[in-house]
């Protein structure tokens, strides 16, 4: 099924995740890498960014600046936008829980707050191939979901009195 068919135009990908400071990323490096690994990489982030790719996890951290502080945007979603505008969609309970359940709080509580944040993906960055898959699948479930709750409301109107 192509794009078109799905939706009927190709929207634009923005991506759904965790803001996290740099003492948030030094936190989940440490809790999940090496020493060795995060100097062999270069740092904290690109040792996360390493290991994603070489587990075949297809998310990234995405490094933004906002008030003039430096960000990384933990991507969990990419989310179609049909009008062009940000959809400002938040982390789902279940991609939270899941973070929480594989990652805790941080070693000293570092990771207890998390903001989410939906951002386009930069343009001085290359495109990775997981993109516009991950924004198929979204775009599906969003179908799905949609047409569910069309099917419901149906249910719901009170049958014709001839």
């Amino acid at each position: 099924m192509s794009y078109e068919d799905l939706i009927g135009q190709l929207p634009i990908p923005y991506m759904s995740g965790f803001a996290l400071t740099q003492p948030q990323v030094d936190a989940l490096a440490r809790l999940t890498l090496s020493e060795e690994q995060i100097t062999a990489s270069g740092g904290t982030h690109r040792a996360i960014i390493a290991r994603m790719r070489a587990e075949g996890v297809r998310s990234t951290l995405v490094p933004f600046w906002k008030d003039d502080v430096r960000y990384y945007l933990y991507v969990t979603s990419v989310i179609p936008s049909f009008d062009g505008h940000n959809p400002r969609e938040t982390v789902s309970k279940p991609i939270l829980a899941d973070f929480r359940k594989r990652f805790g709080n941080g070693p000293n509580g570092e990771l207890k707050e998390l903001h989410s944040t939906c951002m386009l993906w930069p343009d001085c960055f290359a495109i990775p191939d997981w993109l516009y898959p991950r924004m198929v699948e979204k775009a599906r479930y969003m179908a799905e979901k949609a047409q569910k709750a069309r099917a419901a409301a149906e249910r719901r109107k009170p049958a014709d009195i001839i």
